[in-house]
């Protein structure tokens, strides 16, 4: 239009009166579009501002947390960790993570569907998600793992490490809680100690002369090990023509650095006689037991060497070393257990890069194969193959199952030695979960725990599912059941976890419990005789007002306008939304956009209005320029 008007200007004065109007129209762009830029200048600087210092999430501390609202940074958490607080260390310790693993560990962001969606966290609270599991920890009571992912596909900042048995873990600083990879045991596993390699000065299977000296030293491999555990390496040299052990020395006492322990000593022999002789390695828990672990002078742990002999020609070994399991052989557990495998094969003479397949399977007691995995293309480390990565199994049925591992060459059909023999076959027997004649601890899993709760205030007797108002009085009431024949269940404590309950409600009546910091509530032990129902109540009120406090970044479960608590069943009663709540839910359904797509997304918009109110500015100058000229040149 400018353009247009200046240009038919000179042969049509009349246009003059457009240009008038043209030049005070765009005065009038120019003052809207300034205010629009100033606008979204003073959001650009806010949301800079947001970016530079982020607001913090709710420092509310909610029960679930292993270490009440987390830690600011690695140097805290190995902190609380050094000094044991809320019994972190010992939480730690159970999984074969210990304090030195967080000092070391890495800082990290993870996603909650990581590792194939296998990673599983654990707090204090219950929320009867799927997949949730219990887990016993002796002295401390009872926590609770459950998938990482049924928070949703959420990111998290962790110190990443590796645990005892080479699996990875994860401490969210958020809330301290942990999280390891695969179903989580709901018992200790059984340590596992195995010799691993046998180092030699000379090159296995080699041709040495008379009177040489021979320097080795050992490694061994550990699972489930406790803090400081030690092992002593046994090494004999063996003169094959007779069969006698010429030479003889003790490693004793080597400590485990991880799940590797290894001599830094070398131990000297000396070959005086010609012919063929074999170095051996051996491996026992230090205590000096009977029991000799897995893979002693076998495989990686045997070297060959001839003195004033030519070697014969060297074929490639590989063969199955040990099948290293979650429970120990011949164990017994309850049907509906999880159990995880995995497989270690040793081999020599070796070319670079060999790589083997691990197939695991089991059977039932008359053979029959029940299910299976496989590991493909697991790499040798000088003589070791070790598939980290544990394989589940879920034992369903009562019966007497094995366990095996078959290890082939990769690319083959043929089998390597030592398969679904020795350490690479186990056993594990599961039973029902009520057997009778049961005694002690395992008495206890003859008891079924069920949940009632009503709400008294609104005459409501099952209150689960529906929705409490403030003010309203509830009474939980806990029914414990033995269902055993003829075995009386002795000494057992109910408990009750009540961490979900307490951030909307008070405790008006324990009927006789008594509840510890982490608000868990127990009763005196008693005897349950066999058919025997045990009730226990516990009487809370809905706060009045309700709390309007934001969901914790710890925990996503928390002040969620739900009391969520789980006795055997789960219970949950509902609140009526605020306001507030409403519009914090909207709010976290939104798209969860990352500062950097923000921040170029507000630079877009401010450039594109700058844009257009230079554009206006520079027009409105140009037509007043243009009226300026035309007065002055008399319409020229």
């Amino acid at each position: 239009m400018f353009r247009k008007l200046a240009s038919n200007l000179p042969f049509n004065p009349s246009l003059i009166n457009q240009v008038s109007f043209y030049a005070k129209r765009m005065h009038q762009e120019q003052s809207v579009r300034r205010i629009g830029l100033a606008m979204v200048a003073f959001a650009m600087v806010l949301q800079i501002f947001a970016v530079v210092s982020p607001p913090q999430g709710t420092l509310a501390r909610v029960g679930n947390d292993l270490i009440p609202g987390g830690a600011a940074s690695q140097g805290e958490l190995v902190n609380h960790c050094n000094a044991n607080n809320y019994d972190f260390a010992t939480i730690l310790d159970y999984f074969g993570i210990h304090c030195q693993d967080l000092f070391f560990g890495q800082v990290r962001t993870i996603n909650a569907n990581d590792y194939g969606g296998q990673l599983y966290s654990m707090g204090r609270a219950p929320y009867g998600k799927p997949g949730e599991t219990p887990v016993n920890i002796a002295g401390l009571g009872t926590f609770y793992m459950r998938p990482l992912n049924s928070w949703g596909n959420a990111n998290y900042r962790a110190i990443t490490g590796t645990r005892s048995d080479g699996t990875p873990f994860m401490v969210l600083f958020d809330c301290g809680n942990l999280v390891i990879v695969g179903r989580p045991p709901t018992e200790r596993p059984q340590k596992v100690v195995s010799c691993a390699n046998l180092i030699i000065s000379v090159t296995p299977g080699s041709r040495v002369p008379l009177n040489s000296a021979i320097g080795v030293r050992g490694q061994a491999t550990g699972d489930n090990l406790a803090p400081g555990e030690l092992a002593d390496m046994y090494y004999d040299m063996v003169y094959m023509k007779s069969g006698r052990v010429e030479g003889s020395d003790l490693a004793r006492g080597v400590p485990f650095k991880g799940n590797v322990a290894e001599d830094e000593v070398i131990r000297g022999f000396t070959v005086s006689k010609p012919g063929h002789y074999q170095f051996r390695l051996s491996v026992k828990y230090f205590d000096g037991g009977p029991r000799d672990a897995g893979g002693n002078a076998v495989g990686g742990c045997v070297r060959d060497v001839y003195v004033n002999t030519p070697p014969p020609t060297p074929e490639k070994v590989i063969e199955c070393s040990n099948l290293v399991t979650s429970f120990s052989n011949g164990q017994k557990i309850v049907a509906g257990s999880n159990v995880t495998v995995r497989g270690q094969a040793s081999g020599r003479d070796l070319p670079q890069g060999e790589l083997v397949v691990m197939y695991y399977d089991y059977t039932d007691a008359n053979g029959k194969v029940l299910g299976d995995q496989k590991a493909l293309g697991v790499p040798f480390k000088e003589s070791l193959a070790e598939d980290n990565v544990p394989r589940s199994f879920k034992l369903d049925k009562a019966g007497k199952y094995t366990f095996r591992l078959s290890v082939k060459y990769d690319g083959s059909k043929k089998s390597a030695k030592g398969n679904q023999t020795g350490d690479c076959l186990k056993v594990v027997i599961v039973e029902e979960p009520c057997l009778e004649n049961k005694q002690g601890k395992e008495a206890t899993e003859c008891l079924i725990l069920s949940k009632v709760a009503t709400n008294n205030t609104r005459n409501v007797p099952n209150a689960d599912g529906t929705t409490a108002q403030a003010g309203d009085t509830i009474t939980y009431t806990l029914a414990t059941k033995n269902t055993s024949k003829n075995t009386t269940v002795k000494q057992y404590v109910i408990k009750e976890n009540l961490i979900d309950v307490l951030q909307y409600a008070d405790v008006v009546n324990l009927s006789g419990g008594t509840m510890d910091k982490y608000s868990v509530v127990s009763w005196p032990a008693v005897d349950i005789k066999p058919g025997e129902t045990i009730n226990k109540k516990i009487v809370i009120k809905i706060k009045n007002p309700i709390p309007n406090t934001p969901v914790s970044t710890s925990d996503p479960g928390s002040y969620d306008m739900k009391l969520t608590n789980i006795y055997g069943n789960t219970v949950n009663i509902k609140l009526p939304p605020s306001v507030t709540k409403t519009t914090e839910y909207v709010a976290r359904e939104l798209p969860n956009t990352g500062p950097g797509e923000t921040l170029a997304g507000g630079f877009m918009i401010t450039a594109v209005v700058g844009y257009f109110f230079a554009r206006s500015r520079l027009l409105a100058k140009e037509s007043d320029i243009l009226r300026t000229e035309y007065a002055i040149s008399g319409g020229m």
